[in-house]
């Protein structure tokens, strides 16, 4: 049996770094709060959970969330988190359908069509 496990490195995944919730087209940019390694095993030392926490997105286009989407971010300590858990094709998933989080940038962007 081959071992198809795509690790995720603590060093992509700093207290305080930049993160994206995905949810479909949707996404929400947050601030890494808590990281969880594997203690034990094969894969001791990786990454087993990342919570994320939503940051304070404020638009700064006059259009609002119709056009072009331009936003500055900031930490917001109130904000709802979230926790993405590692799976095997090197991405963390939320509980759940919940979507995916993506490392290292913040981005919001907000489909107008629904």
């Amino acid at each position: 049996m081959q071992n198809n496990w795509k690790p995720i490195s603590p060093d992509s995944t700093p207290i305080g770094g930049g993160a994206t919730m995905c949810l479909g087209s949707d996404r929400r940019a947050a601030t890494i709060i808590s990281v969880t390694l594997f203690r034990t095993g094969l894969k001791a030392g990786l990454v087993k959970s990342v919570v994320a926490q939503e940051d304070q997105s404020i638009i700064l286009n006059k259009d609002g969330i119709y056009g072009q989407q331009a936003y500055d971010y900031c930490p917001d300590r109130l904000g709802p988190t979230r926790e993405f858990f590692a799976k095997r094709d090197g991405r963390l998933h939320g509980k759940g359908n919940w979507g995916v989080l993506a490392l290292g940038h913040r981005e919001t962007y907000t489909n107008p069509s629904f």
